[in-house]
């Protein structure tokens, strides 16, 4: 059977053995435990703010790590991403843990009316796009399914962050002024930062050394949120806005 999905999704979706084992790769560590609780405190940030019962819309749900706390808060959740391998996982994994509507889609063409969403959400993801012009319709495309009143939350790798010598890893990068431009007339929340020193810092950092290099970072993130390694942009839809 051929394969539908633009090519875009196709050459940047984890299939196969990278999606079962993505969650093994990364967060089997306590040093990547802690990357994915610090992960996970932006978008509670957001989660909290919503009331009982919301409409959740996850942009490239992965595994589903991230859309388990929006279950968990007892939230309708939805979740789309452009590799059916990776959505396996979510199935497998949150089965039986709540509302949840899965879709292969990708995060430039969202299967979804306008205005849909109490909260949408993205992380992980914008880095692995094709192109920083992909990445940034992406974004627009998240905030038309956002409902007036309603969250939305963009994490991205930062092309502003502190770089160490020698770290040119190739990947989509985005300022928090691409995405708050990209965000016109939409009402600003929250603009910040996430890994400082980076993740690599972390992912090299004795289990022993964790927490209080986690404190470290949170703080400094907190003082200097545009040289973040990872930028998150919070905003609301006004309540009068129209899409």
């Amino acid at each position: 059977m051929s394969d539908s999905r633009p090519m875009a999704a196709r050459e940047t979706a984890y299939l196969g053995s990278q999606a079962q084992d993505y969650d093994a790769r990364r967060f089997a560590r306590p040093q990547g435990r802690v990357i994915g609780e610090m992960e996970a405190g932006q978008l509670m940030a957001v989660l909290n703010r919503l009331d009982a019962g919301s409409s959740v819309l996850e942009v490239g749900v992965g595994t589903g790590r991230f859309v388990a706390l929006a279950l968990a808060q007892g939230h309708a959740c939805s979740g789309i991403d452009a590799s059916p391998d990776m959505l396996e996982q979510t199935r497998a994994k949150l089965a039986n843990e709540g509302s949840l509507r899965l879709e292969c889609a990708e995060a430039a063409v969202l299967p979804f009316e306008d205005n849909r969403f109490d909260c949408v959400y993205s992380i992980r993801v914008m880095n692995q796009t094709e192109s920083a012009d992909y990445a940034l319709r992406a974004v627009r495309e998240m905030y038309r399914v956002v409902r007036p009143g309603g969250w939305l939350l963009v994490e991205f790798v930062n092309s502003r962050r502190l770089t160490a010598p020698g770290n040119h890893r190739r990947n989509v990068r985005l300022s928090h002024d691409q995405v708050e431009a990209a965000l016109a007339g939409a009402r600003l929340a929250c603009r910040s930062g996430c890994f400082l020193f980076g993740m690599t810092a972390f992912n090299r950092c004795p289990a022993v050394l964790l927490a209080a290099l986690s404190r470290l970072d949170r703080a400094f993130s907190r003082a200097f949120p545009r040289l973040c390694a990872r930028g998150y942009v919070a905003v609301r839809k006004p309540q009068d806005s129209a899409a």
